[in-house]
């Protein structure tokens, strides 16, 4: 119960790559919302013999069941991934629209001053 609650709260605070959360049973749940943890997540020392961990599974929006406590977690973790997938690229996308608003009040000014040659 508290153990388990107590280890998905350390695991959350040591990266922003995985979610951990308690479902149903007391079941320790580790989800990875996006394609950056690559190879194996490994656990060591006496909590390794202890987790029983089970196999990984491909969750998308399409099949999760809302309705079960695990559900409504994993939805989360899949919203909390994309909300930070686009935190990350609003600073991009900004940098990309300020260049653009300049070349163009550029480009205005060009043909301004081109007009006023002629």
């Amino acid at each position: 119960g508290d153990d388990i609650e107590e280890l998905a709260t350390y695991i959350n605070g040591q990266t922003d790559l995985v979610k951990a959360s308690v479902g149903e049973g007391g079941k320790l749940q580790i989800f990875a919302g996006n394609n950056k943890v690559q190879g194996e997540i490994g656990f060591s020392g006496s909590l390794a013999g202890e987790l029983g961990l089970g196999e990984g599974k491909n969750v998308t929006v399409d099949t999760i069941d809302v309705t079960t406590v695990q559900g409504a977690q994993e939805s989360v973790a899949i919203v909390d991934a994309a909300l930070k997938y686009v935190d990350s690229h609003r600073a991009e996308l900004g940098a990309f629209q300020n260049r653009f608003n300049h070349a163009i009040s550029n480009l205005d000014n060009i043909n301004e001053n081109v007009n006023a040659s002629k």
